[in-house]
């Protein structure tokens, strides 16, 4: 797994029971997983300049311990599988002080392109990319 992103559970963006809220969980993979993509050569910021694009699909999220304001995260990340269209990638968000585990995202993004907004084959240079994580992950 490779290191993608870094966060502060920040009071404001917790709930009135003093962890962090369900929505922030989620940016916090999002922003994840444009680290993971980029480092695939897949980054969003580049490809969309090419008509190709990158949508969610599905997201299983696990919560496995509290999150706590002013907690200090990190997520690593790895990709699981990919498809003709589709990639499939997994999210850790651990606690930085204790390496505790406090969530997991599971999630599939299908190749987009923008002009015909409809799911497409993982162009060549992207399917590279994301096999060679996976290769350096074995």
């Amino acid at each position: 797994m490779i290191e993608t992103a870094r966060s502060v559970a920040h009071p404001w963006l917790c709930d009135v029971m003093g962890h962090l809220s369900t929505p922030h969980y989620l940016a916090v993979f999002d922003i994840a997983t444009y680290h993971l993509f980029a480092a695939a050569n897949a980054s969003p910021a580049k490809t969309v300049k090419t008509g190709l694009g990158w949508a969610d699909v599905r997201h299983e999220i696990d919560y496995k311990s509290e999150v706590k304001a002013g907690s200090l995260l990190r997520v690593q990340s790895e990709v699981i599988r990919i498809g003709g269209k589709s990639v499939t990638h997994r999210h850790e968000l651990l606690d930085v002080d204790d390496c505790v585990l406090k969530a997991t995202l599971l999630a599939t993004t299908v190749a987009f392109d923008l002009e015909a907004r409809a799911a497409i084959t993982i162009p060549d240079l992207q399917r590279a990319g994301f096999a060679a994580l996976i290769e350096a992950a074995a």
